[in-house]
Protein backbone atom coordinates (compact mmCIF):
# COMPACT_ATOMS: atom_id res chain seq x y z
CA UNK A 1 0.00 0.00 0.00
CA UNK A 2 2.56 2.28 1.01
CA UNK A 3 4.42 1.19 -2.08
CA UNK A 4 1.79 1.96 -4.47
CA UNK A 5 1.18 5.41 -2.79
CA UNK A 6 5.13 6.64 -3.56
CA UNK A 7 5.07 4.81 -6.93
CA UNK A 8 2.09 7.45 -7.84
CA UNK A 9 3.69 10.55 -6.24
CA UNK A 10 6.51 9.36 -8.13
CA UNK A 11 4.92 8.87 -11.81
CA UNK A 12 2.10 11.08 -11.72
CA UNK A 13 1.11 12.36 -15.21
CA UNK A 14 1.04 16.41 -15.60
CA UNK A 15 -2.33 15.88 -18.00
CA UNK A 16 -5.86 16.29 -15.49
CA UNK A 17 -7.59 13.64 -16.82
CA UNK A 18 -4.73 10.81 -16.95
CA UNK A 19 -4.19 12.36 -13.29
CA UNK A 20 -7.43 12.07 -12.26
CA UNK A 21 -7.85 8.59 -13.15
CA UNK A 22 -4.45 7.60 -11.67
CA UNK A 23 -6.11 9.15 -8.15
CA UNK A 24 -8.69 7.09 -8.82
CA UNK A 25 -6.62 3.68 -9.37
CA UNK A 26 -4.78 4.86 -6.25
CA UNK A 27 -7.76 4.91 -4.33
CA UNK A 28 -8.88 1.48 -5.41
CA UNK A 29 -5.62 -0.33 -4.47
CA UNK A 30 -4.94 1.81 -1.12
CA UNK A 31 -9.11 0.75 -0.88
CA UNK A 32 -8.08 -2.82 -1.40
CA UNK A 33 -5.42 -2.45 1.35
CA UNK A 34 -7.79 -1.05 4.00
CA UNK A 35 -10.27 -4.21 3.44
CA UNK A 36 -7.24 -6.42 3.82
CA UNK A 37 -6.42 -4.32 7.18
CA UNK A 38 -9.91 -4.94 8.21
CA UNK A 39 -9.69 -9.01 8.34
CA UNK A 40 -6.90 -8.19 11.07
CA UNK A 41 -9.41 -7.11 13.42
CA UNK A 42 -9.50 -7.11 17.05
CA UNK A 43 -13.72 -7.74 18.44
CA UNK A 44 -15.10 -5.11 20.84
CA UNK A 45 -18.41 -6.89 20.45
CA UNK A 46 -20.82 -8.88 18.39
CA UNK A 47 -21.61 -5.59 16.09
CA UNK A 48 -18.35 -3.73 16.84
CA UNK A 49 -14.55 -4.40 15.44
CA UNK A 50 -11.42 -2.16 16.01
CA UNK A 51 -8.54 -2.09 12.77
CA UNK A 52 -6.51 0.27 11.46
CA UNK A 53 -8.36 0.85 7.89
CA UNK A 54 -8.36 4.44 8.44
CA UNK A 55 -4.50 4.18 7.48
CA UNK A 56 -5.25 3.22 4.39
CA UNK A 57 -7.75 6.49 3.16
CA UNK A 58 -5.26 8.76 5.09
CA UNK A 59 -2.58 7.39 2.87
CA UNK A 60 -4.89 7.68 -0.25
CA UNK A 61 -5.82 11.25 0.98
CA UNK A 62 -1.87 11.97 1.49
CA UNK A 63 -0.90 11.08 -2.23
CA UNK A 64 -3.63 10.89 -3.88
CA UNK A 65 -5.98 13.88 -2.44
CA UNK A 66 -9.83 13.70 -2.39
CA UNK A 67 -10.40 11.63 -5.45
CA UNK A 68 -8.13 8.61 -3.69
CA UNK A 69 -9.84 9.35 -0.17
CA UNK A 70 -13.37 8.67 -1.48
CA UNK A 71 -12.73 5.64 -3.54
CA UNK A 72 -10.76 4.31 -0.91
CA UNK A 73 -13.89 5.99 1.54
CA UNK A 74 -16.40 4.09 -0.36
CA UNK A 75 -15.02 0.58 -0.82
CA UNK A 76 -14.25 0.37 2.59
CA UNK A 77 -17.88 1.14 3.62
CA UNK A 78 -18.98 -0.51 1.40
CA UNK A 79 -17.02 -3.49 2.24
CA UNK A 80 -17.88 -3.02 5.82
CA UNK A 81 -21.62 -3.10 5.23
CA UNK A 82 -21.33 -6.25 3.04
CA UNK A 83 -19.07 -8.51 4.31
CA UNK A 84 -20.14 -7.78 8.33
CA UNK A 85 -23.53 -7.42 7.79
CA UNK A 86 -26.16 -4.62 7.87
CA UNK A 87 -26.68 -3.33 12.00
CA UNK A 88 -26.59 -0.01 13.38
CA UNK A 89 -23.20 -0.18 14.56
CA UNK A 90 -21.92 -0.97 10.64
CA UNK A 91 -23.92 1.73 9.25
CA UNK A 92 -22.16 4.39 11.56
CA UNK A 93 -19.46 2.69 10.89
CA UNK A 94 -19.43 2.78 7.11
CA UNK A 95 -20.89 6.43 7.55
CA UNK A 96 -18.19 7.85 9.61
CA UNK A 97 -14.99 6.29 7.14
CA UNK A 98 -16.94 8.25 4.23
CA UNK A 99 -17.20 11.48 6.36
CA UNK A 100 -13.12 11.33 7.31
CA UNK A 101 -12.56 10.18 3.50
CA UNK A 102 -13.66 13.42 2.68
CA UNK A 103 -12.45 15.47 5.42
CA UNK A 104 -8.93 14.18 4.65
CA UNK A 105 -9.02 14.57 1.13
CA UNK A 106 -9.76 18.29 1.71
CA UNK A 107 -6.90 18.33 4.27
CA UNK A 108 -4.89 17.17 1.38
CA UNK A 109 -5.62 20.29 -0.31
CA UNK A 110 -4.02 22.48 2.25
CA UNK A 111 -0.49 24.35 1.98
CA UNK A 112 0.92 22.65 4.92
CA UNK A 113 3.66 20.34 5.01
CA UNK A 114 3.39 16.19 4.35
CA UNK A 115 3.43 15.82 8.14
CA UNK A 116 1.39 18.35 9.17
CA UNK A 117 -1.09 17.16 6.93
CA UNK A 118 -1.07 13.51 7.83
CA UNK A 119 -1.01 14.40 11.77
CA UNK A 120 -4.28 15.95 10.71
CA UNK A 121 -5.79 13.66 8.85
CA UNK A 122 -4.95 11.06 11.32
CA UNK A 123 -6.07 13.25 14.11
CA UNK A 124 -9.44 13.52 12.36
CA UNK A 125 -9.97 9.78 11.45
CA UNK A 126 -8.81 8.76 15.08
CA UNK A 127 -11.12 11.67 16.75
CA UNK A 128 -14.33 10.70 14.60
CA UNK A 129 -14.14 7.18 14.97
CA UNK A 130 -13.78 7.27 18.72
CA UNK A 131 -17.18 9.50 18.97
CA UNK A 132 -18.44 6.75 16.77
CA UNK A 133 -17.60 4.28 19.67
CA UNK A 134 -18.92 6.54 22.50
CA UNK A 135 -21.91 6.00 20.94
CA UNK A 136 -22.33 2.11 20.01
CA UNK A 137 -20.34 1.19 23.24
CA UNK A 138 -21.25 0.61 26.34
CA UNK A 139 -19.67 3.06 29.43
CA UNK A 140 -17.48 0.40 31.04
CA UNK A 141 -15.90 -1.02 28.24
CA UNK A 142 -15.18 2.62 26.32
CA UNK A 143 -11.86 3.87 28.26
CA UNK A 144 -10.36 0.37 27.14
CA UNK A 145 -11.40 0.82 23.92
CA UNK A 146 -10.57 4.43 23.02
CA UNK A 147 -6.98 3.26 25.11
CA UNK A 148 -6.60 0.56 22.66
CA UNK A 149 -7.77 2.47 19.66
CA UNK A 150 -5.41 5.63 20.26
CA UNK A 151 -2.45 3.40 21.19
CA UNK A 152 -2.69 1.14 17.85
CA UNK A 153 -3.40 3.84 16.01
CA UNK A 154 -0.85 5.93 16.86
CA UNK A 155 1.83 3.24 16.48
CA UNK A 156 1.08 2.12 13.48
CA UNK A 157 0.23 5.82 11.71
CA UNK A 158 4.00 6.92 12.76
CA UNK A 159 5.25 3.73 11.16
CA UNK A 160 3.22 3.99 8.24
CA UNK A 161 4.14 7.47 8.11
CA UNK A 162 8.24 7.03 8.37
CA UNK A 163 7.69 4.06 5.64
CA UNK A 164 6.39 6.27 3.38
CA UNK A 165 8.96 9.28 3.96
CA UNK A 166 11.57 7.08 3.10
CA UNK A 167 9.90 5.25 -0.18
CA UNK A 168 9.34 8.55 -1.38
CA UNK A 169 12.57 10.55 -0.73
CA UNK A 170 14.07 7.20 -1.92
CA UNK A 171 12.31 7.54 -5.16
CA UNK A 172 13.01 11.21 -5.62
CA UNK A 173 16.84 10.27 -4.87
CA UNK A 174 16.71 7.46 -7.38
CA UNK A 175 15.05 9.82 -10.05
CA UNK A 176 17.37 13.07 -9.24
CA UNK A 177 20.23 10.34 -9.90
CA UNK A 178 18.75 8.60 -12.80
CA UNK A 179 18.38 12.51 -14.25
CA UNK A 180 21.86 12.79 -13.92
CA UNK A 181 23.05 10.16 -15.61
CA UNK A 182 21.67 11.57 -18.79
CA UNK A 183 21.52 15.05 -18.82
CA UNK A 184 24.89 17.56 -18.94
CA UNK A 185 25.57 18.51 -16.09
CA UNK A 186 27.12 21.93 -17.78
CA UNK A 187 24.52 22.85 -20.16
CA UNK A 188 21.22 20.55 -18.38
CA UNK A 189 21.11 18.90 -22.52
CA UNK A 190 21.01 15.00 -23.07
CA UNK A 191 24.89 13.80 -22.49
CA UNK A 192 26.32 11.27 -24.96
CA UNK A 193 25.03 8.17 -23.17
CA UNK A 194 20.92 9.82 -23.40
CA UNK A 195 21.87 10.86 -27.49
CA UNK A 196 23.03 7.20 -27.91
CA UNK A 197 20.16 5.62 -26.87
CA UNK A 198 17.97 8.50 -27.92
CA UNK A 199 19.73 7.40 -31.48
CA UNK A 200 19.13 4.16 -31.74
CA UNK A 201 15.60 4.74 -30.63
CA UNK A 202 14.98 7.26 -33.56
CA UNK A 203 16.37 4.83 -35.86
CA UNK A 204 14.40 1.86 -34.98
CA UNK A 205 11.16 4.14 -34.94
CA UNK A 206 12.35 5.59 -39.11
CA UNK A 207 13.29 2.00 -39.83
CA UNK A 208 9.51 1.29 -38.82
CA UNK A 209 7.65 3.99 -40.18
CA UNK A 210 9.90 4.49 -43.62
CA UNK A 211 10.46 7.98 -42.70
CA UNK A 212 14.09 10.14 -42.59
CA UNK A 213 16.14 11.05 -39.91
CA UNK A 214 18.65 13.38 -39.67
CA UNK A 215 21.40 14.13 -37.72
CA UNK A 216 23.65 17.11 -37.27
CA UNK A 217 26.75 17.35 -35.50
CA UNK A 218 27.95 20.76 -34.43
CA UNK A 219 31.22 22.02 -33.34
CA UNK A 220 32.86 25.22 -32.13
CA UNK A 221 34.90 27.19 -33.70
CA UNK A 222 38.10 27.65 -31.86
CA UNK A 223 36.67 27.30 -28.70
CA UNK A 224 40.21 26.34 -27.66
CA UNK A 225 41.35 29.79 -28.16
CA UNK A 226 38.27 31.34 -25.71
CA UNK A 227 39.28 28.88 -22.90
CA UNK A 228 43.24 29.87 -23.50
CA UNK A 229 42.48 33.67 -23.00
CA UNK A 230 39.56 34.21 -20.91
CA UNK A 231 40.04 31.34 -19.05
CA UNK A 232 38.05 27.62 -18.57
CA UNK A 233 34.59 29.48 -17.27
CA UNK A 234 34.09 31.65 -19.80
CA UNK A 235 34.32 28.35 -21.93
CA UNK A 236 31.62 26.85 -19.61
CA UNK A 237 29.81 30.32 -19.67
CA UNK A 238 29.63 29.94 -23.55
CA UNK A 239 29.02 26.28 -23.97
CA UNK A 240 26.01 26.56 -21.27
CA UNK A 241 24.62 29.62 -23.39
CA UNK A 242 25.16 27.74 -26.52
CA UNK A 243 23.03 24.76 -25.74
CA UNK A 244 19.93 27.30 -24.80
CA UNK A 245 20.54 29.00 -28.39
CA UNK A 246 20.25 25.28 -29.75
CA UNK A 247 16.98 24.57 -28.10
CA UNK A 248 15.68 27.85 -28.88
CA UNK A 249 16.10 27.23 -32.59
CA UNK A 250 15.31 23.47 -32.85
CA UNK A 251 12.17 22.31 -33.19
CA UNK A 252 10.62 20.61 -30.11
CA UNK A 253 10.50 17.29 -31.82
CA UNK A 254 14.33 17.21 -31.76
CA UNK A 255 16.85 15.54 -29.45
CA UNK A 256 19.38 18.36 -28.63
CA UNK A 257 22.52 16.52 -26.50
CA UNK A 258 25.97 17.70 -25.62
CA UNK A 259 28.18 14.88 -26.82
CA UNK A 260 31.39 15.65 -25.06
CA UNK A 261 33.70 18.97 -24.85
CA UNK A 262 32.67 21.48 -27.39
CA UNK A 263 30.85 19.07 -29.62
CA UNK A 264 26.65 19.09 -29.96
CA UNK A 265 24.53 16.96 -31.80
CA UNK A 266 20.87 17.66 -33.08
CA UNK A 267 18.54 14.50 -34.08
CA UNK A 268 15.67 15.24 -36.52
CA UNK A 269 13.34 12.95 -36.61
CA UNK A 270 10.82 12.70 -40.18
CA UNK A 271 13.32 15.16 -41.39
CA UNK A 272 15.31 15.37 -45.21
CA UNK A 273 18.17 16.33 -45.88
CA UNK A 274 17.27 19.60 -47.25
CA UNK A 275 15.09 20.46 -44.10
CA UNK A 276 18.42 19.48 -42.18
CA UNK A 277 20.10 21.54 -43.95
CA UNK A 278 17.86 24.64 -43.59
CA UNK A 279 18.04 24.05 -40.04
CA UNK A 280 21.80 23.98 -39.21
CA UNK A 281 21.65 27.26 -41.40
CA UNK A 282 19.41 28.76 -38.44
CA UNK A 283 21.22 27.54 -36.24
CA UNK A 284 24.74 28.85 -38.00
CA UNK A 285 23.06 32.38 -38.08
CA UNK A 286 21.94 32.38 -34.85
CA UNK A 287 25.05 31.30 -33.23
CA UNK A 288 26.21 34.15 -35.36
CA UNK A 289 24.03 36.56 -34.74
CA UNK A 290 24.11 36.27 -31.00
CA UNK A 291 26.23 37.40 -28.24
CA UNK A 292 27.70 35.65 -25.14
CA UNK A 293 27.83 36.77 -21.94
CA UNK A 294 31.01 35.63 -19.66
CA UNK A 295 32.18 36.82 -16.62
CA UNK A 296 33.06 40.54 -15.71
CA UNK A 297 29.88 42.02 -17.97
CA UNK A 298 32.09 40.64 -21.60
CA UNK A 299 30.68 39.22 -24.20
CA UNK A 300 31.81 36.88 -27.28
CA UNK A 301 30.89 36.00 -31.12
CA UNK A 302 31.77 32.88 -31.93
CA UNK A 303 30.69 30.58 -34.71
CA UNK A 304 29.88 27.07 -35.41
CA UNK A 305 30.72 24.40 -38.26
CA UNK A 306 27.78 21.75 -38.64
CA UNK A 307 28.02 18.15 -40.52
CA UNK A 308 24.99 16.76 -41.45
CA UNK A 309 23.39 13.50 -42.89
CA UNK A 310 20.16 11.86 -43.46
CA UNK A 311 19.06 8.19 -43.17
CA UNK A 312 18.04 5.98 -45.51
CA UNK A 313 18.98 8.49 -47.99
CA UNK A 314 22.75 8.39 -48.05
CA UNK A 315 23.72 5.10 -46.48
CA UNK A 316 22.47 1.52 -46.52
CA UNK A 317 23.25 1.05 -42.83
CA UNK A 318 21.76 2.62 -39.87
CA UNK A 319 25.40 2.60 -37.72
CA UNK A 320 26.87 4.57 -40.80
CA UNK A 321 24.43 7.79 -39.92
CA UNK A 322 26.76 9.36 -36.96
CA UNK A 323 30.09 8.43 -38.81
CA UNK A 324 28.72 10.80 -41.87
CA UNK A 325 27.42 13.36 -40.02
CA UNK A 326 30.93 13.53 -38.48
CA UNK A 327 32.59 13.25 -41.76
CA UNK A 328 30.23 16.73 -42.87
CA UNK A 329 31.55 18.23 -39.87
CA UNK A 330 35.35 17.44 -41.01
CA UNK A 331 34.75 18.76 -44.45
CA UNK A 332 33.37 22.08 -42.98
CA UNK A 333 36.03 22.39 -40.52
CA UNK A 334 38.26 21.74 -43.26
CA UNK A 335 36.89 23.79 -46.20
CA UNK A 336 37.02 27.32 -43.70
CA UNK A 337 34.35 26.86 -40.90
CA UNK A 338 31.31 28.36 -40.07
CA UNK A 339 29.34 26.74 -42.22
CA UNK A 340 26.77 23.64 -43.04
CA UNK A 341 28.12 20.63 -45.19
CA UNK A 342 26.61 17.84 -46.07
CA UNK A 343 29.20 14.83 -46.11
CA UNK A 344 29.77 13.15 -49.87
Amino acid sequence: MIHIGSLYYRYRSEDSRALASEKALLGVACGAAGIVLMFYTVRISDTTILDARHIAIVLAASQGGLIASAVCGVMIALFRLVFFGVSTTALLAAANVIFYAIVCGYLSKLRWSRLRKYLAMSAVAVGSTLLVFGIVLPKEMLWYTWLMYIGFSAGGGVLVYFLMENIIVSDLLFQRFKQQSTTDFLTGLNNVRRFDKALNECIRSAMQRGERLSLLMIDIDFFKSINDTYGHKAGDDVLRELGGVLLQTCRSVDTVSRNGGEEFSVLLPDCTIERAVEVAERIRHAVEAHAFPIEGGQSLRITVSIGAATFPDMMTRSDELLQMADDGLYQAKRSGRNRVCVAS
